[in-house]
């Protein structure tokens, strides 16, 4: 199967200094509405994931953040010719940029051995699944 139409996705995981990790609830006027995601979105053209991270994350959160590595990379087939591509980044959040809820959404920071416990948005479960394993849940 030929795929033309490639979708791709940063999503942020975030972690403070002390290790917890963000989390950010889908507001009520979005798609998979109350469930949990990895903050981010869409990288636009001639962005690198990385840019588009820090846009995005500035954009929902108004949070700037030390960008790190790629964890994992995830392709879901969303239609027969299109897949969507998700970049789990990892990032630090800079102590004097706390996260806002500009979109009205939730967030929360969470305990590395809590990740489990939330209702992640579908796309994210296999790499909730695998930062569980690499820690240990």
């Amino acid at each position: 199967m030929i795929v033309k139409d490639r979708i791709e996705v940063v999503a942020g995981v975030i972690f403070d200094r002390a290790g917890l990790l963000l989390a950010a609830q889908r507001p009520a006027d979005k798609s998979h509405a109350g469930f949990w995601e990895f903050p981010g979105g869409k990288v636009e053209p001639g962005e690198t994931c990385a840019r588009a991270l820090e846009r995005e994350l500035a954009e929902e959160l108004a949070m700037r953040v030390t960008v790190l590595d790629e964890m994992y990379q995830l392709t879901v087939q969303i239609a027969p010719e299109k897949s969507l591509i998700l970049h789990f980044i990892r990032a630090l959040a800079m102590e004097s940029s706390p996260p806002v809820a500009c979109e009205g959404q939730a967030f929360k920071w969470v305990k590395k051995s809590e990740i489990r416990q939330l209702e992640w948005l579908p796309t994210d479960r296999e790499f909730v699944e695998y930062l569980a394993a690499a820690y240990g849940n």
